[in-house]
């Protein structure tokens, strides 16, 4: 087991801004193959080894949302959406592989096949909130997410058990459409699901996108209603003190 290794991994993905690292085992992500996955994706996770058959270890990663551009989603010449927003957690991803290269391991790129919120709670990164992300304690709900497979050997990290959000509900009464139930959500109403899935009646994606500010024909700030009621995030974005973190 190398804990050097991980180690390095937690020090170069920090100086590029990314505060939250856990390791989990292919046994634990397993757990959660077979999820269906609706929206863009729409089929079910699979099992890490039909990725990469050498995996022994499984790093999953937060990095912070800290500015309103990073939920742009900007259409693309086809007509579906691209989001630059995702490409800091791409760029943190890509360094982890790197580093683990150095070391002489194999790595792959999880990208749409596993459920990276499942993950991220196996390896201790937070808890699901009631409106169905990803909850960290000292971040809250701003957070991207992104996990790579590795045959490397890493010492694993244990999921948290303490609930965060008890009885508060109000992320589930912030929704602008009524869309959240506790631990649920219902993608027919979602503002960010209905634009999202190729398949809606184009007439509801225009009147969903009217609603997410500010919009427009070429690309939107999508809705983070839920988001931003959430009482954890004491980093908040506009907090006095607040830095951005470094992409180098």
């Amino acid at each position: 087991m190398d804990d050097q290794l991980k180690l390095r991994l937690r020090e170069r993905l920090g100086a590029m801004g990314v505060p939250l690292l856990g390791v989990i085992s292919p046994a634990t992500a397993d757990r959660h193959a077979g999820i269906h996955v609706g929206w863009t994706i729409n089929r079910p996770t699979v099992r890490v080894a039909q990725i990469l058959p050498e995996t022994r270890s499984v790093v999953v990663i937060g990095f912070p949302i800290w500015d309103d551009s990073m939920d742009l989603a900007l259409r693309t010449p086809r007509g579906g959406w691209m989001y630059p927003g995702y490409l800091p957690v791409t760029l943190a991803c890509r360094e982890a592989a790197a580093v683990l290269a150095a070391a002489g391991h194999r790595t792959a790129f999880a990208y749409d096949k596993l459920s990276f919120k499942s993950l991220a709670v196996e390896a201790g990164l937070g808890r699901f909130g009631r409106n169905s992300l990803l909850v960290n304690a000292i971040y809250g709900p701003h957070l991207r997410l992104g996990v790579i497979l590795t045959d490397a050997k890493l010492e694993t990290d244990t999921r948290r058990e303490e609930e965060l959000c008890g009885d508060c509900r109000a992320c589930l009464d912030a929704c602008p459409v009524g869309a959240l139930q506790p631990h649920r959500v219902d993608p027919d109403r979602c503002l960010v699901g209905v634009t999202l899935d190729p398949a809606a009646d184009p007439a509801r994606q225009e009147a969903a996108l009217g609603r997410q500010q500010p919009s427009g024909l070429h690309g939107h700030i999508m809705c983070r209603a839920c988001q931003e009621v959430c009482r954890y995030g004491a980093f908040r974005r506009d907090a006095p003190g607040w830095q951005a973190p470094s992409t180098a």
